[in-house]
């Protein structure tokens, strides 16, 4: 009786610890989503890549933008004709609303709110409304729409 007390012990603490050692190597949605786009994205050569202001085409004021959006919550930017519109460096999060992660909004460390709209392997698309604040004796703060298609590299 003793030795089978043993057994049965022994084996409940290697079953035990076996599944104690076993951790998940499948990454969770968010991570998945996260390497969706983190990646550099920019403004091709070939006709595909598209930003509209408006829906007017702007293309030609973004030909050397370069944004790079990385897993650990941060982006870099590069070329952007408008500094306020695209910080050189800023942080990022997908939208979490009552505890649940909304992969189609992204939203930026100044509160822009990027709607995307396509990640399709190397295509980005996306739109937001910006609000220039800039108060000159003409206008007081701008809004505008503007959408980007851009392509990782």
């Amino acid at each position: 009786m003793k030795k089978l007390t043993y057994i049965i012990s022994a084996s409940i603490l290697l079953l035990t610890l076996g599944l104690l050692g076993c951790k998940d190597d499948d990454p969770g949605v968010e991570e998945v989503e996260k390497d969706k786009i983190s990646k550099t994205w920019d403004i091709t050569n070939d006709g595909k890549s598209f930003v509209l202001l408006d829906n007017m085409d702007v293309t030609s004021s973004f030909n050397e933008f370069v944004l790079t959006v990385q897993s650990d919550g941060t982006y870099l930017t590069a070329g952007g004709e408008e500094p306020n519109l695209w910080p050189a460096s800023g942080s990022w999060a997908f939208e979490r609303v009552d505890g649940t992660i909304n992969f189609s909004r992204v939203i930026r460390e100044d509160g822009l709110i990027l709607e995307i709209e396509k990640i399709d392997g190397d295509n980005l698309k996306f739109s937001f409304q910006f609000q220039n604040d800039v108060h000159s004796g003409k206008m007081d703060g701008v809004s505008a729409q503007y959408t980007f298609n851009l392509y990782s590299r």
